[in-house]
């Protein structure tokens, strides 16, 4: 999952809204299928990638209970 990367010393102090930000790195939330299973938590976070990377790690994942059979 893709967040917005926020360089927080530039951050507003009013506690108005962020709106211009010309960063264009992302960070990397969760872990992949390979990953150990404490990473893969969505709280879990990777350091700065630019805004167009990609790797078989990096990916959406959907999750459903499997269908039982008899």
């Amino acid at each position: 999952m893709w967040n917005k990367q926020i360089e927080t010393d530039s951050a507003p102090t009013d506690g108005s809204s962020w709106i211009d930000n010309a960063n264009t790195t992302k960070l990397v939330r969760g872990g992949s299928w390979y990953e150990l299973p404490r990473n893969c938590r969505s709280a879990s976070r990777y350091g700065e990638f630019p805004g167009n990377y990609t790797n078989d790690g990096i990916g959406f994942r959907v999750v459903c209970d499997a269908v039982r059979t008899k």
